[in-house]
């Protein structure tokens, strides 16, 4: 719009930059929860496994050895999976966090946003009133007072 200049256009393109990088920073959030849930659930099947593994290798007769080894992996990947579950809750966390900050961008964005139509909307106004003024001057100087058609 013709002269229209916001006054604080420097603040609302820095938001709108901090919007999108906190819309970034939940992209990539959101990756890293896919990664970790996929990673617990991988590792979840594998202890599975290793426990049907063992619960067959005993119901079969095996050795001490044997019995000491299954029982290792099993354990082994207990703890993975329960890293795995720290991981996911730590991944949803951020995430979680990730969508309040740009909840809270957006919001700052859309109240500059707001101030801005509003401004606008009276620049606007503005130049209606002065046009306005000015065909009635015209107006004014063409028919003057008093004067009869």
């Amino acid at each position: 719009m013709k002269g229209f200049q916001f006054r604080l256009e420097p603040v609302l393109r820095l938001r709108r930059h901090g919007l999108d990088r906190r819309r970034l920073d939940l992209a990539r959030a959101r990756v890293s929860l896919r990664a970790a849930t996929r990673l617990r659930g991988a590792l979840a099947d594998s202890l599975r496994a290793a426990q049907e593994r063992r619960a067959v290798r005993m119901a079969e007769g095996l050795r001490a050895g044997e019995l000491r080894e299954l029982q290792h992996g099993v354990e082994h990947l207990l703890g993975e999976v329960s890293r795995a579950d720290a991981a996911v809750r730590a991944a949803e966390s951020a995430a979680t966090q990730a969508l309040a900050g740009v909840t809270e961008a957006r919001r700052s964005v859309r109240a500059l946003e707001i101030l801005r139509e509003k401004a606008l909307a009276e620049h606007r106004r503005e130049l209606e009133r002065r046009e306005q003024a000015e065909l009635d001057e015209v107006a004014g100087r063409s028919h003057p007072v008093g004067a009869s058609w």
